[in-house]
């Protein structure tokens, strides 16, 4: 694909994103109250973290209990 012709229909697309984004952001501010809107944010960031955090350490504790068990400790 030419690269003008990538950076119109890239253009095109981010400008029809970006208007979107705002126009939501802006209706579901009249709706949700920003402390309301904070809350659920950093309610949903502690079990993204904790879910990562599980992700991330259950796979190295079973790998480490399986190298326990094949050397026999």
């Amino acid at each position: 694909m030419p690269f003008w012709k990538f950076f119109l229909v890239n253009l095109a697309g981010a400008t029809a994103w970006g208007s979107a984004m705002v126009t939501l952001a802006y209706f579901a501010g009249k709706v949700v109250s920003l402390e309301q809107l904070v809350a659920w944010v950093s309610q949903f960031a502690l079990v993204a973290v904790l879910i990562l955090a599980a992700v991330i350490v259950i796979p190295l504790w079973l790998e480490s209990r399986q190298e326990k068990v094949e050397t026999g400790e």
